[in-house]
């Protein structure tokens, strides 16, 4: 027996806030944005500024071809100025983000909470740069 399976989807995503017009239009863009030497396709989230809209353009490999489409998506909370930026299915709100705070790599304090965040673990700094946080667990 010879069973025959569709093809996989695979779906690569790229911030494009700026593109706007009719679906057509934006999918031509899409296309067209591609093809900038400047455009990096990316898998998974996408981590976007907190200023900016979380606004992609998808480019889907279906059985049929390539779908470009441009959709606006969903924001993590923000944190440090970063966010995570998902699909339009994704369930953001249900994202189980910890608790937790930066603190002193040299002498680490976990009882100094006043910088408290909820959300995905966004730094700032350079490369290299050391970083000690405190995290709340349940239990």
């Amino acid at each position: 027996i010879e069973e025959s399976y569709p093809a996989p989807i695979t779906t690569a995503w790229f911030p494009a806030p700026e593109i706007t017009g009719t679906e057509y239009e934006r999918s031509s863009q899409c296309f067209n944005k591609l093809t900038d030497k400047d455009t990096f396709l990316q898998i998974g989230h996408v981590i976007i500024t907190d200023e900016e809209t979380p606004e992609f353009c998808t480019v889907q490999s279906e059985s049929a071809g390539v779908v470009y489409t441009h959709v606006e998506g969903k924001k993590s909370p923000c944190v440090n100025g970063c966010c995570y930026a998902y699909e339009p299915s994704a369930d953001v709100e249900e994202a189980n983000y910890p608790i937790w705070f930066e603190t002193s790599v040299a002498a680490p304090d976990c009882s100094n909470s006043s910088s408290v965040h909820n959300g995905p673990f966004f730094f700032k700094g350079q490369v290299g740069d050391k970083k000690a946080i405190c995290v709340e667990i349940d239990g």
